[in-house]
């Protein structure tokens, strides 16, 4: 949040800025970028269709995003990558642990509480009913407050999940005991129309298979951009119905889990996911291209 957006376009007029990149679209922010400071200004990792503004040139996007036919809806230059945004793999992540041994399944959801939806609801319990003894665990800051939680299990409740079938986990300050959370999960649910961003690399990284719906604007495609580039399209689901059919098949399959968890770091290392050097010199190529462009105009 800027508190004076003239100060701040005025140093960048001083500083002779020539892209500016947004990533954020808060008030402030376009404010700033309606002032015009740089001579080319694009968006990456913050809009979910075409802001339709003038000020904006250009929007970072690959083609899972943003296909081919959809771009005339777009008044922004589309500025395509292989891949959007990388994941940078932190060292703090531990080592995975072994696939839980347990006869149930513990299926996760690590998105924010405000992405759970009445729909969402329904979709998991129809899950639920289908895999006999699952279990189902939501984590979010909100659920530090009883009202959520009581209002989150109410909803549980309506959608034919019993209180035993469901776990409300609070990310915790200590760091060590969010991590151990991954430890207990086995499949992860990602939420629609708004799914989970870069944190899915996270998960995936943890060897967690996720299963997600893909839907008809950016935000909705995030996570299914990473199961391409790391060739899980299996677990991209078109509907509802594909979506509770690919949870519950891999529910039904421990040969599957056991193989991605053992596998997935040499696979997400030598995907372009990871390649955070790679995408970074294909992104500063393309934008001296467009601004070479822009220059000639």
């Amino acid at each position: 949040i800027l508190k004076d957006p003239k100060a701040v376009a005025n140093q960048m007029l001083l500083d002779e800025v020539d892209i500016l990149i947004t990533m954020s679209n808060h008030s402030s922010i376009l404010e700033l970028l309606a002032l015009r400071p740089a001579a080319l200004q694009g968006s990456w990792l913050c809009t979910t269709r075409s802001l339709q503004l003038p000020y904006l040139d250009f929007v970072i996007a690959d083609r899972n995003l943003i296909p081919l036919d959809e771009r005339d809806d777009w008044s922004e230059h589309v500025l395509e990558l292989p891949l959007f945004a990388p994941y940078e793999v932190s060292n703090h992540l531990p080592d995975i642990q072994d696939v839980r041994d347990e006869q149930y399944i513990v299926f996760g959801v690590f998105q924010k509480r405000s992405k759970i939806t009445h729909r969402m609801m329904q979709t998991w319990s129809k899950i639920l009913k289908q895999v006999p003894g699952s279990k189902l665990k939501l984590r979010d800051t909100a659920f530090t407050d009883p009202h959520v939680n009581r209002a989150v299990m109410r909803e549980a409740l309506a959608s034919g999940i019993a209180n035993d079938r469901i776990e409300l986990i609070a990310i915790s300050e200590d760091a060590q005991s969010n991590l151990s959370f991954y430890d207990d999960i086995d499949i992860c649910l990602d939420c629609f129309p708004f799914g989970g961003g870069i944190d899915v690399m996270k998960t995936l990284w943890m060897g967690i298979p996720v299963v997600t719906q893909t839907g008809e604007f950016f935000a909705s495609r995030i996570s299914g951009t990473y199961l391409r580039h790391i060739g899980q399209e299996s677990w991209i689901a078109k509907n509802s119905e594909e979506y509770i059919q690919i949870a519950v098949k891999l529910a039904q399959n421990r040969k599957e889990l056991t193989a991605f968890q053992k596998d997935c770091r040499t696979t997400l290392s030598s995907s372009l996911a990871t390649q955070s050097g790679v995408l970074t010199t294909l992104l500063e190529s393309r934008l001296n291209q467009i601004y070479k462009a822009a220059q000639k105009i």
